[in-house]
């Protein structure tokens, strides 16, 4: 069974339609509250939202029972006065959390880190600095699609969180030695997209012309899957949750029977995946997709 500490319930869906498998659906209250339901009968406690994700952060605040430990995401830093921006991050805080009603924020995301390498860089991270200081918000993260510049914000930054995406496809983090690097730092890593946004939940007549072009790899998977008698919800999760060095699953759910579904599998701990990892960005890379 997979471990409830492991789990951070993806908020996309509330408020948001996320996902290529999702049919545009936006979550309704019932099936919200029937998740927070299951989030409190399960003791799972973390959620992960963003400041853009719709009305979700009002919509975690208002099931929130003061347990719970909120990620959100900041969101890019609009161009302004230099002498505005600490300003601007603070109020974006302070709102975030009062949407939440939280007294603090379990960690803060930058959604567009490439802006720590501008000419408002230092003002943006001194920001996060002194949130953190003043005890608003845990720790300060970031949430990567590419793992290149990745070397180069821990050089820079003392960052206590990383968001990256992690999936039979996208086995970068693994095959780059990106979670060595972070454990070496003392980073906590966080991973998200194990479903490749909901690509690999599906079926091979479901899946977009688009995706075409790397046809092998899904015909493999399938194969796979149907060899071995196993649900792709189940593998997702099993090759996820076997890496031991990752800290948190963010795991999006389109409605609970979904999530309970999740909470409750159990996997053979020692299985073999196929070879299906790709380093095609126009694959891997849910931003560059066409669709």
């Amino acid at each position: 069974m997979i471990s409830k500490n492991k789990i951070v319930i993806g908020t996309a869906q509330f408020g948001t339609s996320y996902g290529i498998s999702n049919s545009g659906i936006i979550l309704n209250q019932s099936e919200v509250n029937k998740i927070f339901d299951l989030a409190d009968k399960y003791q799972i406690s973390f959620f992960d939202t963003s400041m853009n994700y719709g009305n979700s952060e009002k919509i975690i605040g208002d099931n929130n029972n003061s347990k719970l430990s909120i990620i959100t995401k900041l969101p890019k830093v609009p161009e302004m006065d230099k002498s505005k921006v600490e300003l601007w991050i603070t109020s974006q805080v302070e709102n975030s959390i009062k949407r939440l009603k939280v007294n603090n924020l379990y960690g803060l995301i930058l959604h567009y880190p490439d802006q720590l390498f501008t000419s408002t860089g230092d003002i943006i991270f001194k920001s996060l600095i002194n949130l953190k200081k003043e005890e608003k918000i845990k720790k300060i993260g970031l949430s990567i699609y590419s793992t290149d510049d990745l070397y180069r914000y821990i050089k820079n930054f003392d960052l206590d969180l990383v968001q990256a995406p992690f999936n039979i496809v996208d086995q970068r983090i693994i095959s780059r030695k990106i979670i060595e690097l972070l454990n070496l730092n003392n980073i906590e890593l966080h991973v998200r997209s194990i479903f490749l946004q909901g690509l690999l939940l599906m079926s091979s007549h479901q899946i977009p012309k688009y995706f075409n072009k790397w046809s092998h790899i899904f015909k493999k998977w399938h194969e796979w899957l149907k060899i071995n008698n196993i649900s792709s919800l189940e593998a997702c999760l099993a090759f996820t949750y076997n890496e031991k060095s990752i800290d948190r699953l963010v795991i999006g759910v389109n409605n609970s029977q979904q999530l309970e579904q999740i909470i409750k599998l159990k996997f053979d701990k020692n299985m073999e995946f196929p070879d299906v990892a790709s380093c095609d960005e126009g694959l891997i890379n849910p931003s560059n997709w066409c669709y």
